[in-house]
This record gives C-alpha cells, structure tokens and sequence, in this order.
C-alpha cells in the first residue's frame, strides 16, 4: 500500500470511530455500540501502525503534520469497558 492509500484508510477510520463514539454516547448501555466503537478503535489502531510503518521505511519519521494527524484520535479518552480494547 502506498502513503496515499494509507491516508484514505486512515481518515476512514478516523470517521468511523467518530460516529461510533457518538452512536456510544446516545446510549452507552447498548452492548452493539460498545462493540462497535471498540472495533473502530482496533481499525483506527492497526491504520496508525501501517501508516507508521510506511512512512519509516520511506524515511519520513520526524514529519511533524502528519505525526499530529496520526495522533489526532487520542485527543480523547476511550471510555474503559470489558472487552473494549485499551492504550
């Protein structure tokens, strides 16, 4: 996959944990929501890994704005359930 793909995929994990965590804070009983934010968290997580990896063997570590998209999912607190994946 190259850099481009990586970003897409990315983004649209990005989006999809956003509207699983918003799902989640409508009704953070239903067992449904809380699976479905923790498998978008788990896409969101492997995604920033296999952008990481990409961009270290193009030699691209260090880059600044794309460090912070990478990071811009952690600006909040997972909410911590059994069976939802942690830091």
């Amino acid at each position: 996959m190259n850099l481009s793909s990586l970003d897409v995929a990315f983004d649209d994990a990005l989006k999809e944990l956003a509207s699983s965590r918003i799902a989640y804070e409508e009704d953070p009983r239903d067992p449904q929501r809380i699976e479905r934010l923790g498998r978008a968290r788990v896409k969101l997580d492997e995604s920033r890994r296999a952008m990481r990896t990409e961009r270290e063997r193009l030699g691209l570590e260090g880059d600044v704005v794309v460090d912070r998209l990478i990071e811009r999912a952690d600006l909040e607190p997972m909410p911590q359930w059994q069976g939802l994946p942690s830091d």
